[in-house]
This record gives C-alpha cells, structure tokens and sequence, in this order.
C-alpha cells in the first residue's frame, strides 16, 4: 500500500467540501419548498370546498369534492378535504425527514444519497400506502 500524494488528499478534501456545500443548498432548497406546502397545509384546512353551496363556501375556497384527477384548465380536484390534507401531510412528513438527514448522518455524500432517495422513493411509497388506506376505507 503506497502513500497518497498531497495531490489526491487535497482533491478529495476539495470533492468533500463541494458534496458539503451543494448538501447545505439541498436542504435550503428543501426547506423553502416545505414552507410553502405547510402554508398551503394550513390554508387548506382551514378551507371549504369549491363545490359547497354558496352559503357554506368561504371567500377561498378549496378545489377538492369535485372529480379526483386533472380538470379543465390545468387545475387539480380532489374527492374531499381529508384525501387532500392527508396526501399533503404525507409529503411535508417526507420532505421534513429528508431535510433530517444529515443531522443523523455524518457523511455528507451518504447523506446527499439518502436526502435524494427519501424524497423520490420514499414519498412516494408513502403515497402508495395513502392511496391504499383511501381505497380500503372508500374515502
């Protein structure tokens, strides 16, 4: 086993520190995206449907209790508040866990990894479990 060069030592420190800083501008970006999904959390729950008798509907009114799926316009319907609100739930839980990371794991490559894995796998077998427990109940 030969010694490194000074050379590599210094590359890989120079590589670590840029997985370091690009980890920090991950989180921040996830952060920012997760502060407007609980806004929207928050006003959401507060909401009633769009579809409410104009006696019951609030000023801002919410697109779920329609159809499930893509409407006219571009806009999304969801069959109720609490398929919305849980679905919504799940995936600030998901994005708040993959912001966790890397305060557990120290590795800053590893936890780069595992932030990117949360969120495009884990959230969505989460949400496959979400849409399991809807069906099973028939929400």
């Amino acid at each position: 086993m030969h010694p490194q060069s000074d050379h590599q030592k210094v590359s890989w420190f120079v590589f670590l520190q840029i997985i370091g800083i690009f980890k920090v501008i991950f989180q921040i970006f996830l952060s920012i995206i997760l502060t407007f999904l609980l806004i929207d959390f928050i006003d959401a729950f507060g909401s009633s449907a769009c579809s409410a008798p104009p006696t019951e509907r609030t000023h801002d009114c919410y697109l779920w209790g329609m159809t499930e799926g893509p409407m006219e316009g571009g806009s999304w319907g969801y069959t109720n508040k609490e398929r919305y609100l849980a679905t919504s739930a799940i995936i600030c839980a998901g994005l708040g866990s993959a912001i966790c990371i890397p305060f557990v794991v120290k590795s800053s490559l590893a936890s780069l990894l595992l932030m990117a894995a949360t969120i495009f796998m884990g959230i969505r077998c989460l949400l496959g479990v979400n849409e399991f427990v809807f069906t099973m109940f028939g929400w």
